[in-house]
């Protein structure tokens, strides 16, 4: 478990790494992932994790998915945030502040393999999931592979948000600290993007 000034690091993670085929494979991946400090990221997850009665927890989530990775190859940063409060709902019931962390370059990892957008459609259509191809590079070679390309990742921790406990928080007061989050994302990129963007200028933070 990561300690980080003596508290506990969690991330949190789909669902589906929780799953796999066979009650005995399942559980031992459990508690592989657990002891790595991976934790579901459901709302139920993280609010048992920050009910600790001890406290000293700290969560890590990417609040994201799929639809980021559509625009991942564009020049402008696309995140899908607008709707995504669930994160901020369980902040309120908790009363734990949120704190805004932005990577600059993670986009250079993997290459993106186009495929024609009705392939993409009609798997999605059969599986609910959106598909993505890439190419990474491989342990002995540096031209095709699964694993993530060498590439300099620059994480910019933000200013801590404080959120007032609300056991059972209105629309309006998840508004209220959503948007200072909003707030708070695009104050770090527009701050640090003249540090680690080749382009600062003309590149911009699109918030869908």
């Amino acid at each position: 478990m990561l300690l980080l000034n003596g508290n506990k690091v969690s991330t949190g993670t789909c669902k589906f790494r929780f799953y796999n085929a066979g009650d005995i494979v399942r559980s031992n991946n459990n508690i592989i992932i657990i002891k790595n400090g991976l934790i579901c990221g459901s709302e139920k997850s993280l609010n048992y994790v920050l009910e600790d009665p001890n406290g000293g927890h700290i969560i890590g989530l990417a609040v994201g998915g799929s639809r980021e990775v559509e625009y991942a190859t564009l020049k402008d940063y696309h995140i899908f945030l607008k709707n995504r409060k669930g994160f901020v709902r369980v902040a309120l019931k908790n009363g734990t502040s949120l704190v805004p962390v932005f990577s600059f370059g993670a986009e250079n990892a993997f290459t993106r393999i186009p495929i024609p957008k009705s392939l993409q459609n009609w798997i999605k259509e059969k599986t609910g999931l959106l598909i993505y191809f890439y190419n990474g590079q491989g342990f002995f070679q540096k031209w095709f592979g699964l694993a993530p390309k060498f590439c300099q990742i620059s994480t910019i921790v933000g200013k801590p948000i404080e959120v007032k406990k609300i056991p059972n928080p209105t629309a309006e007061d998840i508004d209220e600290v959503h948007q200072k989050f909003v707030a708070g994302i695009t104050e770090l990129f527009n701050e640090y993007k003249y540090k680690y963007l080749k382009d600062p200028d003309n590149t911009q933070l699109v918030i869908n």
